[in-house]
């Protein structure tokens, strides 16, 4: 009875109560490009799945040992420009897509800039 009842109050937490008790998995959003620009980087993928409610773009120096998320998207983005950047860096990203009860897709290929 104790499992059941902190489940419930784990889901009852989220927004949309069905998806908590979901397990289904979210496609991986798939070509991922990365196109440098003059202190800024724009990103596109394409948007495999059609239960995500929205997407993470995350990021790290090249040679860097961890990613930081950058932003969440709303559903159905295939875009993102990052204007966090300096000329003088390289950088490498991740994209993945994620649902409201904490699931998270595999990342996109990872792109570099």
């Amino acid at each position: 009875m104790k499992k059941y009842s902190l489940w419930l109050a784990l889901c009852l937490g989220s927004v949309f109560l069905s998806s908590c008790a979901s397990s289904e998995t979210l496609a991986a959003p798939s070509g991922l490009t990365v196109t440098p620009g003059v202190n800024k980087v724009d990103l596109a993928w394409e948007d495999n799945s059609d239960n995500e409610a929205g997407f993470r773009i995350f990021r790290k120096l090249e040679g860097g040992s961890s990613f930081t998320e950058l932003q969440e998207t709303a559903p159905n983005t295939e875009s993102y420009t990052d204007t966090g950047v300096t000329s003088s860096g390289s950088y490498v990203y991740e994209v993945r897509a994620f649902a409201g009860n904490g699931n998270e897709s595999a990342p996109a290929a990872i792109g570099e800039a």
